[in-house]
């Protein structure tokens, strides 16, 4: 009668906004899986080796690993703020779409409206733990230089 539910016809260029729309979201949902699993496995590297590197004895060997994990700690906080960017890059062009297809925002963050986002602390937080290490190396190396006291 007055009220059918009939959809609409979609253009093509509306259907390739929505295709668009589609591949941006699995693109921003993996960068976010990926994000959680690089910080997930390195914390608990790091927290594997800080246990084995805070022995009492200072090495060679040990400031040869805690030297190497520095480095990689530095590559992977590099990594992780580029997926972050690229993830919001994604997410931007993703609100974009939504707002030009009509579609409302389901999730607060998406536009930082009013939560600080994980991915962005996860960078925060890995710099630190980097800087932190580059300082714990340093102090280590000297302390080695130094000699047994």
């Amino acid at each position: 009668m007055g009220n059918s539910a009939e959809p609409m016809p979609l253009s093509e260029a509306e259907k390739l906004l929505i295709e668009e729309y589609k591949e941006v979201g699995h693109e921003v949902r993996y960068r976010d899986v990926l994000m959680v699993q690089e910080f997930s496995v390195s914390m608990a590297g790091i927290g594997v080796l800080a246990n084995y590197l805070s022995s009492d004895s200072s090495s060679v060997t040990k400031i040869v690993i805690q030297s190497f994990v520095c480095a990689s700690l530095w590559l992977l906080w590099v990594h992780m703020r580029n997926i972050n960017q690229d993830r919001i890059l994604g997410v931007k062009r993703k609100d974009e779409l939504s707002n030009l297809l009509g579609f409302k925002t389901l999730h607060q963050n998406v536009s930082g409206l009013s939560r600080t986002p994980a991915p962005r602390m996860m960078v925060v937080l890995m710099f630190i733990v980097s800087y932190l290490w580059t300082g714990w190396t340093v102090w280590r190396v000297v302390e080695l230089a130094q000699g047994p006291k």
